[in-house]
C-alpha cells in the first residue's frame, strides 16, 4: 500500500488553533537525487517548540475517509521503559521508609520502585525494608527526585531525547471510499417482484372522482375490486370500490351517449419512503442505518416518484464485504430479495407473532413436532418437513391424534431452527464495496398488510 503524496496535513496548538500547514511529498533522506516511494513518500514534517503541546489532523479531500492515525514513540528506549511503567504515588511517598532517604513510587505493572536523593531510580526485589535493596532502572538526575511528578503520565525525557530532532511521528491510513445504495418498493402483490400491470382491456374501472391530497396517486386493487390511495411517500391507504362507476367496457349499443370518463389503463406498485435499511460489516456490526427517502436527483424542486422516491444511499464507506438488510417492522413484510420460503416466515410472524417456550414440549403429539406460541397464547406445532399447524384445542393422540389447521408450509430447516421460525431474518444482501465506486443497487420489496390495514379502518 503506498505513501500519499499532496496531502495537506494541519499542526494545532494546545488551543486547537492551526499554526501551520504542510502537504505530504517525497523527501530525499538520502541525497541520492531520486525519491524511493517506499521510504521517502508521503511526508510531511513541521519545525515546532519543543516545550509546547501540539496535535496534527490531515484533512481529507471528497471520497475519502480515515482508517488509521498511528502514533510512534520517538523517545529513547530508557525513556521508553521508565514511562511505560507508568509511574504514580500511591497514598504517599513514604520518605526514608527504607533508611535511605528515598521515595517511594508504584506501577500497576512491575510494583514497587524507589528514587535516591543523588536520582537513581531502583525497583524494589521485596522483602525487608532494611537493608534496602533493589535493581537499577535508570539514572534518572536529582530534579526527579525533588519532584517525582516529573516520571508521571509518560512525562519522563532522557537527555538523549533532548537532542533528538523528531520529537513526534504520525502517520494516517486513508482509504478511498465507495457507496451503497439502493430501493424499496411497496409490494402491493406480496410476490417479490415489482410489478407493471395492464388493466385495458381485460379491466375496466374508473378513477374515483374523489381529489386526492397533492403528491397522492390511486392505486386499483383489481383482485378484490377496491381502491387505495398512494401518498407522497408510497404508503397505501384503504379508499374501497368506486361507488360511481358504472362499469363501462365502451361497448354500449348507443356510444353516442357516452360521456367523457377517465379509466385506469396501467399501474406500477410505487417505490416507497420511510423503511429503515442498515449496513453490515463483516463481523455483524451495525455500521450505518438510514431510511428510504426522496431525493431530487436533478435539482428542479420537484420530486418525480418513478425515479426520485424510495432511496437509501450509504456514502462514504470503506472498502469491504458488507450485507445489506431491512429490518422486519409490525405490520409489513419484507419480500426481496428473499425466498419464497423466508418471506412466507416472514409473513407469518408478522401476522402471528411466534415465540419460543422454555421447552419446545417435543414430540408430544407424538408427531416429532415441536411447538410454539403465538402473541395470542395459541399453541402451534411445525412437522420435521416444516408444515406449520395451529393446533386444534383438545386433540392428541389419544383421541384420534393430533390434528391443526395448516398455517405455512415452510421447510425442514425451520422445523430444525425454531429461532428461523420465531425471528426470521430480515432481507439480506452481500455488497462488495470497492475503493471509488458504487456498490450495484439492492432493491427491497415491502408488502403491507392489507388486511390489518382495513382492519384498522
Amino acid at each position: 500500500e503506498p505513501w500519499l503524496d499532496g496531502w495537506t496535513v494541519q499542526l494545532l496548538d494546545s488551543q486547537g488553533l492551526v499554526v501551520q500547514t504542510a502537504v505530504t511529498s517525497g523527501r530525499d533522506m538520502n541525497l541520492d537525487g531520486r525519491i524511493d516511494a517506499e521510504t521517502e513518500g508521503g511526508w510531511y514534517q513541521f519545525v515546532v517548540s519543543d516545550d509546547q503541546a501540539y496535535s496534527v489532523r490531515q484533512i481529507l479531500p471528497n471520497g475519502w475517509v480515515q482508517t488509521a492515525e498511528i502514533s510512534f514513540d520517538t523517545s529513547s528506549p530508557a525513556s521508553q521503559q521508565i514511562n511505560d511503567l507508568q509511574l504514580r504515588q500511591r497514598v504517599s511517598y513514604y520518605l526514608n521508609a527504607g533508611g535511605l532517604g528515598e521515595k517511594w513510587l508504584y506501577s500497576d505493572t512491575r510494583g514497587w520502585h524507589y528514587i535516591t536523593p543523588d536520582g537513581v531510580l531502583y525497583r524494589w526485589t521485596g522483602g525487608g525494608l532494611t537493608p534496602l535493596r533493589g535493581t537499577k532502572v535508570a539514572d534518572v538526575g536529582t530534579e526527579y527526585f525533588a519532584d517525582p511528578t516529573l516520571l508521571f503520565n509518560g512525562q519522563y525525557s532522557s537527555e538523549s531525547d533532548a537532542n533528538q530532532s523528531v520529537i513526534a511521528r504520525t502517520d494516517f491510513g486513508n482509504a478511498e471510499v465507495g457507496e451503497v445504495r439502493g430501493r424499496a418498493w411497496l409490494d402491493f402483490y406480496s410476490n417479490g417482484q415489482r410489478d407493471t400491470i395492464e388493466l385495458v382491456p381485460d379491466v375496466f374501472v374508473l378513477y374515483p372522482a374523489d381529489p386526492l391530497p397533492e403528491g397522492s396517486e390511486w392505486f386499483y386493487d383489481y383482485e378484490n375490486a377496491v381502491w387505495y390511495i398512494i401518498d407522497a411517500d408510497g404508503n397505501p391507504s384503504y379508499f374501497g370500490p368506486n361507488e360511481d362507476d358504472g362499469g363501462d367496457d365502451f361497448n354500449r349499443t348507443n356510444p353516442g351517449n357516452i360521456q367523457a370518463r377517465t379509466f385506469i389503463e396501467q399501474e406500477t406498485e410505487p417505490w416507497i419512503n420511510g423503511r429503515t435499511v442498515e449496513l453490515v460489516d463483516r463481523n455483524g456490526n451495525v455500521v450505518a442505518t438510514t431510511t428510504t427517502q426522496s431525493i431530487d436527483f436533478n435539482n428542479d424542486g420537484t420530486i418525480q416518484p418513478e425515479t426520485e422516491r424510495g432511496w437509501y444511499v450509504f456514502e462514504d464507506v470503506p472498502s469491504g464485504d458488507y450485507t445489506v438488510r431491512m429490518p422486519s417492522q409490525s405490520g409489513w413484510m419484507v419480500t426481496a430479495p428473499v425466498s419464497e420460503t423466508q418471506a412466507t416466515a416472514i409473513s407469518v410472524d408478522a401476522a402471528y407473532g411466534l415465540e419460543r417456550t422454555l421447552s419446545d414440549f417435543f414430540n408430544w403429539g407424538h408427531e416429532n413436532e415441536r411447538w410454539v406460541l403465538d402473541r395470542n397464547h395459541r399453541w402451534n406445532y411445525i412437522l420435521p418437513d416444516g408444515r406449520l399447524y395451529e393446533w386444534t384445542v383438545g386433540s392428541n393422540s389419544a383421541n384420534g391424534g393430533l390434528q391443526g389447521t395448516l398455517r405455512a408450509t415452510l421447510s425442514a430447516e425451520y422445523y430444525n431452527d425454531l429461532n428461523l421460525l420465531t425471528d426470521p431474518p430480515a432481507a439480506v444482501v452481500t455488497v462488495s464495496v470497492r475503493s471509488g465506486a458504487v456498490a450495484d443497487d439492492v432493491l427491497f420489496g415491502n408488502h403491507r398488510m392489507l388486511d390489518e390495514l382495513i382492519g384498522s379502518l
